[in-house]
């Protein structure tokens, strides 16, 4: 029993290594110029910096929503769900791999998560 429990644990141990390691591998990646080319025409396609993020900016310009200090987004995860809500109250036709291409390009360009 007592060697079950620590092969498992042992197990546990590795796994959370493993994804340590991819996420740290994630890091420092760079964005493929493709995808960031496609993110931002799509930004600029769906006006996505344009009067929808000027209304909602408190200075009423439109980048302003991506640098705030005390921005809401705090992550990547957060960033593609924010995406995904706007693409879905503009009800664009942008596809799921394109969200990303988007979430891609706003990172580069002004968030800048690691």
């Amino acid at each position: 029993m007592r060697s079950e429990i620590a092969l498992s644990l042992a197990l546990g141990l590795a796994g959370l290594a493993w994804a340590a390691s991819l996420a740290g591998s994630r890091a420092g990646e760079t964005a493929d110029p493709a995808t960031l080319e496609t993110g931002r025409r799509l930004l600029a396609e769906n006006d996505c910096n344009g009067a929808c993020h000027a209304r909602r900016a408190t200075d009423g310009e439109a980048l302003s929503l991506y640098t705030p200090f005390e921005r809401r987004i705090q992550t990547r995860a957060d960033l593609r769900r924010q995406v995904e809500s706007c693409v879905s109250h503009l009800g664009s036709m942008i596809f799921p791999e394109e969200i990303e291409s988007v979430a891609a390009a706003l990172d580069h360009d002004h968030y800048h998560f690691e």
